[in-house]
């Protein structure tokens, strides 16, 4: 039996009500996961990532579509974008307006707390992660001989800010412009050069 025709069962399906609460529910949780804060007066391009990455999460929801003969369908990628774009373009409109509020919000209380770091990191920032994977450099590096408290010290923060935003985050921190990794680098130093070096006088042997 061959595969059946994902563009003609989408077409049959697409306004019944199932399938339109299940759309909206990807849109709601495309904004979790590309966060509005990143696209401030950057709109078309949140628009486009979020079209794209419901379009993709709903065609690989239904085993009628993903493993149909349409898959590797342009067109059919297309029309299911235009669809989702011409029933939920407003809607994401709208709160992408209202969440971008509250990120001028939270920018002004974080500016508040951490006004000698660059915005990027600011909104990322995470103390209760980012101290684990302060730890976890800390555990690596103090095994590692040969180094004085300095070379420790700058070794465990490269490594956390690193892991941090690589692992967590999913992007490198070191494609920002080098005097922003600097501010945050001396951000880390401020609030945990203290509580590393007496990691380092009291492990290192």
């Amino acid at each position: 039996m061959g595969k059946i025709n994902g563009l003609m069962w989408f077409k049959r399906r697409m306004t019944d009500s199932e399938i339109l609460n299940h759309i909206k529910e990807i849109v709601n949780e495309g904004f979790y996961y590309i966060s509005p804060c990143d696209y401030i007066n950057k709109y078309d391009d949140f628009l486009g990532e979020i079209l794209y990455s419901v379009t993709i999460t709903f065609i690989n929801s239904y085993e009628e579509l993903y493993n149909s003969n349409s898959v590797y369908d342009q067109d059919f990628e297309n029309f299911v974008y235009d669809f989702i774009e011409r029933k939920f373009k407003s809607y994401i409109k709208k709160n992408f307006l209202e969440r971008v509020v509250e990120c001028q919000k939270d920018d002004d209380i974080i500016s508040e707390q951490t006004s000698d770091i660059p915005m990027y990191f600011k909104r990322r920032h995470k103390p209760d992660i980012f101290k684990k994977y302060l730890d976890a450099a800390m555990m690596y590096w103090i095994n590692q001989r040969g180094q004085n408290e300095r070379d420790f010290l700058k070794n465990v923060m490269h490594e956390a800010i690193y892991g941090f935003f690589k692992t967590y985050h999913k992007e490198n921190p070191f494609d920002i412009k080098v005097v922003d990794v600097y501010l945050f680098e001396d951000f880390i130093y401020q609030e945990y050069g203290e509580y590393i070096s007496e990691y380092y006088n009291d492990n290192y042997w």
